[in-house]
């Protein structure tokens, strides 16, 4: 027993700040890839992401000798899982940036966890319980009341629009349809296996669009601190965070990892205010701990 307690305690104290970690560099995806809006278009951005984190993802491949999954039974989940997380996820999450700020982007952000819960219920054909749909009814309402307040008209830093927001929404919902396939992908090959593979579909994916629309030729030409920020996006944020966030899901559960995605607005605001020189009013602050209150509330009653 005291064993048991023992090993508890110290998978607690490693998965607690790789989940911390994990969400550092997740808040600053928003972030960072708003800033790279002024070096690159939206397409450029959300391919040069998943190339160069599929790169990463295919070294780890070979100096790990990840096994390739079976053809027949994991591919058609793994290819799911891709498009969702590692296509269109950055791709509608750099197009809604063009045209929306960060802080916006942030506030959508927080609806993750709900989405999510969504789609699994929906695909699993359970129920969520009323007091779920009660703290969603609230984190929405909010939302919604404040994104229609404060839209200022599509811009640069700080300015937003409703379609910048309805297309982050749109990419919040591939994502989390994205992270309930990986879940099942996982449970066949391993969340590591699942991880790295993904990134390497998703890579061979927009291949093709990335040599049409000659992607690598901007890219030649960033400056340092524009490399930077993608080095960010694409090492950080798409193949480090979710190696973390995969490993602290194990150790302690998804329930209460799910729970921390909750301080993932807050960072993702502070990188706003700080690097991009967004606003950061009462009215934004009171927007955003509303929605995470009913998001919260609703975590609590999502089994």
């Amino acid at each position: 027993m005291n064993n048991r307690a023992e090993h508890a305690g110290k998978g607690s104290r490693v998965a607690v700040p790789s989940a911390l970690v994990a969400l550092i560099f997740w808040g600053g995806t928003a972030v960072t890839n708003k800033f790279l809006l002024d070096f690159l278009d939206a397409l450029d951005v959300a391919i040069a992401r998943t190339w160069l984190a599929g790169i990463f993802a295919a070294v780890v491949i070979g100096l790990s000798r990840t096994p390739c999954p079976a053809p027949r039974a994991q591919s058609v989940p793994l290819i799911a899982y891709a498009i969702s997380v590692f296509v269109l996820w950055p791709l509608l999450l750099s197009a809604g940036l063009a045209r929306t700020s960060a802080s916006h982007a942030a506030i959508i952000m927080a609806f993750l966890p709900i989405l999510t819960i969504l789609v699994s219920s929906v695909v699993s054909g359970t129920r969520p319980k009323w007091r779920w749909w009660l703290g969603s009814g609230i984190a929405i309402v909010a939302a919604v009341l404040f994104l229609v307040d404060t839209t200022e008209g599509a811009g640069g830093a700080g300015r937003s629009s409703l379609a910048g927001d309805l297309i982050v929404l749109a990419g919040c919902l591939f994502a989390a349809i994205g992270y309930v396939l990986g879940g099942r992908v996982s449970s066949d090959i391993g969340t590591k296996a699942a991880t790295l593979w993904g990134l390497i579909v998703g890579m061979l994916l927009v291949t093709p669009v990335g040599l049409w629309s000659s992607t690598y030729a901007p890219l030649i030409a960033l400056p340092a601190i524009a490399w930077s920020h993608l080095a960010w996006l694409s090492f950080l944020s798409s193949f480090v965070a979710y190696l973390l966030w995969y490993h602290a899901s194990a150790l302690m559960g998804v329930n209460r990892t799910g729970t921390m995605l909750l301080l993932l607005p807050a960072v993702t605001l502070l990188g706003a205010y700080v690097f991009l020189d967004e606003p950061l009013s009462l009215q934004l602050i009171v927007g955003c701990a509303a929605v995470v209150v009913g998001t919260a509330y609703a975590h609590k009653y999502a089994g």
